[in-house]
């Protein structure tokens, strides 16, 4: 039994690795939506019976000090419970690789078939075959894993599978001709949520997506190349998701697009349906979605999406050094990403900030003469400017597979795998040598700085400060908003929205909207409290002072004889 269904044909496991540090996203139950749509079409196909288990967020009932002695003891004993015919792994995360490969092999020693997907296998797929892996999927997994479970019943051959490296009988890497990636994002069912078995806490945000691939094409980043120009399915098509969650009792949702807003004139049409789901449901919705900063030089999509309930933007603002963002291929500029910023904090939006820092650049660039201090400051400052709410720095990963790896790989500048291995593949870590005469453990020293500042312990000291100043702030941000509706109500979401600048309906609107400035600041002032308690955990536990010694040791090079 699971879930409180008895399993009656072979079963295929899903298995998402966890990270091997603490982060924040080991605190979101959230799982990713790939791995749903294959489960979901494994399960549509009817021969095999599926489940999902996400380590992150997994209650195996395993204790402790077994665990302890034997890492993989809860699968053990999930295997004897409930015996699957064959496993499936999610390899995009490079950092869970390494746990990835410690449970293919036992699965394998076992003598079950082995299925990985993702970004990672799918860069490195004899890396994966070498290491407990039987096939390899390579791009879009749904119509793939279908194909490769009925080759496993025997109605398939390996050889007829599109999309797949696997080792042949002679010893030897096949890969067989590349499937297309699905052209109809309409044709995709809804993801079956309840394909996730043994959860430890219930899914608190609904991931879904509208698009997939990317029209930009960012050094560091692997989806444009992986997946090509992006493809969108039917504002009413996801609608149609959205309600179906909504009627499941679902109110949060997070979508898994690189850049929501793609297709203007669409998501605007999308707005305007998950406005009337809200309406016909009387139920208010939360959204968060990844977007560029250039959205904030569109009033009419802002406008769409805080009447949808987009209330929170995950912005990839990477950097406030133009030098840094040309070498990124970013085509923008900080000063208009600046911009952009403050007219959609105008407009209410809460901004996620995520930021990449020690991007490695030519040395004839000028940047590249600035101190790490340096670059941190304007870090620093920039993210003071702009007063965004959250923030994430990471620092480059060279991303198998993206160009940026391949040029560091070029320039001989990626550490060793022996010494710096796929699990600080994170973000968290430097894991290549940075530009001449920049020192690395300088320069991871420089981005935790960034992180400190903003999530300081003293943080919560702002609660004090905030019980006094809250009346006064809504009584004066109250006049000052309702006197703008008054003269731009199309300026303004909820004017806009709502229609009328009657005077009553202005200083409603007014006090509203001071009264969501007000709130922000409370949740901003939490986000950071509660964002010093897991970043400081996140320091620790990761060891990264020992890292530390690490990449001077490794920066030094070997010790000269007589030295």
């Amino acid at each position: 039994m699971s879930n409180g269904v008895e399993y009656t044909r072979p079963l295929f496991r899903i298995v998402i690795p966890r990270m091997p540090y603490p982060n924040v996203f080991s605190h979101i139950a959230m799982p990713p939506i790939g791995i749903l749509h294959i489960a979901t079409a494994v399960k549509l196909d009817g021969r095999w019976d599926v489940e999902v288990i996400d380590e992150m967020n997994w209650r195996h009932g395993t204790p402790r000090h077994r665990l302890a002695l034997d890492s993989i003891a809860d699968h053990r004993d999930l295997q004897k419970r409930r015996p699957a015919q064959a496993v499936g792994f999610y390899g995009s995360l490079t950092a869970t690789v390494p746990r990835l490969f410690q449970l293919a092999k036992f699965y394998k020693n076992l003598g079950l078939p082995t299925v990985a997907g993702g970004a990672h296998v799918d860069a490195l797929p004899e890396e994966a075959l070498g290491e407990g892996i039987g096939i390899v999927v390579h791009g879009e997994g749904e119509l793939t894993v279908v194909d490769i479970l009925r080759a496993f019943s025997r109605k398939k051959k390996l050889s007829d599978v599109r999309g797949i490296s696997f080792v042949n009988e002679d010893g030897n890497i096949s890969r067989t001709e590349d499937r297309k990636p699905v052209c109809d994002l309409n044709e995709l069912p809804i993801p079956m949520l309840e394909t996730m078995v043994e959860i430890r806490r219930s899914i608190s945000i609904i991931p879904f997506e509208r698009t997939r691939g990317c029209n930009f094409n960012c050094e560091f980043c692997i989806v444009h190349d992986r997946f090509g120009p992006s493809r969108a399915a039917s504002p009413k098509r996801v609608a149609s998701e959205i309600e179906q969650r909504v009627d499941e009792g679902y109110r949060t949702f997070f979508c898994v697009d690189d850049n929501f807003t793609q297709g203007r004139d669409s998501t605007i049409e999308l707005c305007k349906m998950i406005q009337d789901i809200q309406k016909r449901k009387k139920c208010r919705l939360e959204f968060t979605v990844q977007v560029r900063s250039s959205v904030g030089r569109d009033r009419e999509l802002m406008t769409a999406l805080r009447a949808a309930g987009v209330n929170i933007l995950a912005i990839g603002l990477e950097s406030p050094i133009s030098e840094e963002l040309e070498g990124m291929s970013k085509h923008q500029t900080p000063e208009q990403i600046e911009r952009d910023v403050r007219n959609l904090r105008n407009h209410g939006f809460m901004i996620h900030g995520m930021f990449i820092f020690g991007y490695p650049l030519e040395d004839t660039v000028a940047a590249a003469r600035l101190t790490l201090r340096e670059r941190a400051d304007k870090y620093i400052d920039f993210i003071r400017r702009t007063a965004i709410d959250t923030i994430q720095v990471m620092k480059p990963v060279p991303v198998p597979g993206s160009r940026l790896a391949q040029r560091l790989k070029e320039q001989g500048r990626i550490l060793p795998l022996k010494l710096v291995g796929w699990d600080k593949y994170d973000g968290s870590y430097l894991t290549f040598l940075p530009d001449a005469g920049t020192s690395a453990a300088e320069l991871q020293k420089q981005a935790t700085r960034i992180l400190q500042r903003f999530y300081n312990p003293f943080n919560f000291l702002r609660f004090p400060i905030l019980v006094f100043t809250t009346p006064v702030d809504i009584l004066r941000l109250g006049i000052q908003r309702t006197k703008e509706f008054a003269k731009d109500p199309a300026g303004h979401t909820q004017a806009a929205v709502k229609g009328g600048v009657e005077r009553f309906a202005a200083m409603r609107e007014g006090f509203s909207e001071a009264s969501r400035e007000i709130a922000r600041q409370w949740r901003g002032t939490i986000f950071r409290t509660i964002g010093s308690v897991i970043f400081s955990n996140a320091i620790k536990l990761g060891k990264h002072a020992q890292y530390l010694k690490t990449l001077s040791r490794l920066q030094a090079g070997p010790k000269k004889e007589g030295n």
